[in-house]
């Protein structure tokens, strides 16, 4: 698998003591036709290590968001006393003003988890390139380093879905952003990367940037911000008409694997129905299809697009996926 040489291993003890951090080397082009050209700010941040918390070669991490209680704090729990073992993600919604980390990143953190703080978006990309959102960018740095621990952050994730699709209107200008109700790709990266360089200047290092992008909606490719602000790759696709596992992730994980980079499903599912047939190939569509892969997360709950909340039969199907040694090592975080 590509960039396993050069990954940073981080036991439990370490995780909770310091942040282990290594440099992979240079960026990675992609392939022309792929990604476009994008504005660049004058200086490039230090980016965060991409060898940073990364599986051990031939796992990857198992997490969910788990909604089935409508209790943050216990759902979690209640999901790993489903199946019998820990999770190795746990992911988290934040409003733009969310005042993460908080007590279920800490909470991740003591029981052997990776938080991902999916951050929602309120001011456009516009505004955070003029730099209205500058003050509240810094506290959120300043909270981020001041944690100390790492912590996946997945900003305005599914950014090629029109503003609608996830009541993003505050978010959307139509002075700045497409006339479809998309938001503008060069206004996306431009903020992206002014974000990032608050982060740097603030002097954080332990946040793990995922750049998600959704399976539907436009052409994600020109929303990407760059090799040297980009950590992980994320891709949410979900089953909603029956046809696998494989057939799900395979058209965006192709869109993705082109920049080299770990990826994260950050959100899958299936309806009840096909749930355990979703679940039962997940493993070996990973091992042979899908090798950038280091981390799925199943979305148990709602979504905009379907109930994906796992029947008696699914939580079968995760628990015997769990158990398996591809996905079940969450103690080499």
């Amino acid at each position: 698998m590509l960039l396993r040489s050069c990954r940073t291993l981080v036991a439990v003890g370490a995780l909770l003591a310091a942040v282990g951090l290594t440099a992979c080397g240079g960026a990675i082009s992609s392939p022309a036709g792929l990604a476009t050209q994008t504005p660049q700010p004058s200086a490039l941040p230090t980016p965060t290590p991409v060898g940073l918390e990364t599986p051990t070669a031939g796992k990857i991490y198992l997490g969910a968001y788990a909604f089935a209680t409508k209790s943050a704090a216990t759902d979690v729990q209640v999901l790993e006393a489903q199946i019998g073992r820990k999770l190795a993600m746990d992911m988290h919604y934040d409003a733009w003003t969310g005042t993460f980390p908080g007590p279920l990143d800490a909470s991740d953190i003591l029981a052997g988890r990776l938080p991902v703080d999916s951050w929602n978006c309120q001011l456009s990309s516009a505004q955070i390139v003029a730099g209205a959102g500058d003050p509240l960018i810094k506290t959120r740095a300043l909270a981020l380093k001041s944690f100390g621990h790492p912590v996946f952050v997945r900003y305005l994730w599914d950014m090629n879905l029109a503003a609608g699709v996830l009541r993003r209107g505050p978010c959307y200008d139509a002075a700045t952003d497409n006339p479809d109700g998309t938001f503008s790709a060069t206004e996306f990266v431009l903020a992206w990367q002014h974000i990032r360089q608050i982060f740097t200047q603030e002097g954080v290092n332990n946040v793990v940037w995922v750049w998600n992008v959704a399976a539907t909606g436009v052409a994600p490719a020109p929303y990407y911000p760059g090799d040297a602000y980009v950590d992980w790759v994320g891709i949410d696709a979900y089953d909603t008409a029956g046809v696998g596992f494989g057939a799900t992730i395979a058209p965006i994980y192709a869109l993705a694997a082109v920049y080299h980079k770990p990826i994260l499903i950050g959100e899958t599912g299936a309806t009840p129905f096909d749930q355990a047939a979703f679940l039962q190939a997940a493993v070996p569509a990973l091992q042979t299809q899908f090798p950038l892969v280091d981390g799925l997360v199943y979305y148990d709950a709602v979504s905009p697009f379907a109930d994906l909340t796992l029947s008696s039969p699914g939580i079968i199907e995760f628990a015997a996926l769990g158990s398996q040694p591809y996905v079940s090592a969450f103690a080499s975080l």
